[in-house]
């Protein structure tokens, strides 16, 4: 059996032809490839060099194939590939046996019309927020987002199988008539109690005068991913007096507008750039950490902050998508203007007690989200879905 993965995947291409994508390692591919004789990964390439893709794994084998789409992404683009991508997308539904579709996505999108017209089962995979992700993006995408939350909200109606990444959140803003789940797509590792206790170790040897060391990890160039709102609150901790607290930020992307805003708040020795770092490597560098912050104007379920839950740490989030079926109430922050106020209340009174208490609650919370368990679930539903094709 053939299937095909839509997604706006962008595939990197090194100088001898290999490709690499960010984010997916092997494991993820095999939960689809225990299905499939084949499947094809909708998706576009650009070259890299090998600093680009140190440390990330290669992409592509006999089983698992990249079907090259071209970009939608702009005007000029979609005047000039508009067709040749209708006739990609044609030729991609007729070739398969099935599609999995993960929105939200401008591809995804075009395929399940596809899908609809010419009767390819399609199941919906549903990570995110399309409003929110576009509202908070920029003014272009204020423009675009009510067109893809309509779109997303009939694709989602209409779907006879979905899964979404949320217990609620996605559920209520976009509903389903048809089977759905609610199954996280992180795969975490089986809840190892020695993680506990050597964060809870950390924590006793905590002093009130010790550095605090606060992380975030998300890609440094998109805005609403909202590392400036933490460094703001780091100024503002610093004016009041605050400053043994030192601020890790990982993850991809050009750092300028940060590390500008940092100088021009006058915290920059306390902000520190990681760059990406290895998936391997993250759970050694959140083991060092003391808080976790997950600043965003918009997510679906977060994958850092339940890893960082993962790993004992206690945490901090804004109150949008699916952080709050994450954290305590009185662990989060608005989106509004009292945001910064709200971001310094929080990290002030966390004292150790209370970091003891809530290293404790996150670890045992992030073990309800384990690969084991998500992965029934996921079978449960595809098993229902492989049915119908």
């Amino acid at each position: 059996m053939v299937a095909a993965f839509v997604n706006d995947l962008r595939f990197l291409e090194d100088e001898e032809g290999k490709l690499y994508v960010r984010g997916y390692d092997r494991s993820y591919w095999n939960r689809y490839l225990q299905y499939f004789d084949k499947l094809y990964v909708v998706g576009r390439r650009f070259k890299a060099s090998k600093e680009e893709v140190r440390g990330m794994e290669s992409f592509g084998d006999k089983k698992l194939e990249l079907y090259e789409i071209h970009s939608l992404h702009s005007v000029p683009m979609l005047l000039k590939n508009f067709h040749k991508v209708n006739v990609s997308i044609k030729k991609l539904t007729e070739s398969v046996d099935c599609i999995i579709t993960r929105q939200p996505s401008t591809n995804s999108n075009k395929v399940i019309t596809m899908c609809k017209k010419n009767n390819t089962p399609y199941i919906v995979e549903l990570v995110g927020c399309p409003w929110d992700a576009l509202w908070n993006h920029s003014w272009r995408g204020k423009i675009l987002a009510p067109y893809f939350f309509l779109k997303t909200k009939k694709n989602l109606k209409d779907a006879k199988y979905v899964i979404y990444v949320t217990k609620s959140f996605l559920q209520k803003r976009y509903p389903t008539k048809g089977q759905c789940i609610g199954c996280s797509d992180v795969a975490l590792p089986k809840a190892d109690q020695s993680v506990l206790k050597k964060r809870q170790l950390r924590i006793s040897q905590y002093k009130e005068n010790s550095c605090m060391h606060i992380a975030t990890i998300g890609d440094v160039g998109i805005k609403y991913k909202g590392h400036q709102y933490m460094i703001q609150a780091l100024a503002k901790l610093k004016n009041e007096g605050k400053t043994n607290i030192q601020y890790h930020i990982v993850g991809k992307g050009n750092s300028i507008k940060l590390e500008n805003l940092a100088k021009q708040l006058s915290v920059s020795d306390q902000v520190i750039f990681h760059g990406s770092m290895k998936h391997d490597e993250i759970f050694l560098f959140l083991d060092e950490m003391d808080l976790y912050i997950q600043p965003s104007d918009t997510e679906g379920l977060p994958r850092a902050l339940l890893e960082a839950m993962s790993r004992g740490l206690p945490c901090l989030g804004t109150d949008v998508g699916g952080i709050p079926e994450l954290l305590d109430k009185e662990f989060l922050f608005s989106k509004g203007r009292r945001r910064i106020n709200e971001i310094t209340y929080i990290i002030k009174k966390y004292s150790p007690e209370l970091m003891k208490k809530q290293a404790d609650r996150n670890f045992n919370k992030a073990a309800g989200y384990g690969s084991h368990t998500a992965d029934d679930k996921r079978n449960e539903i595809f098993d229902k879905f492989l049915k119908t094709v």
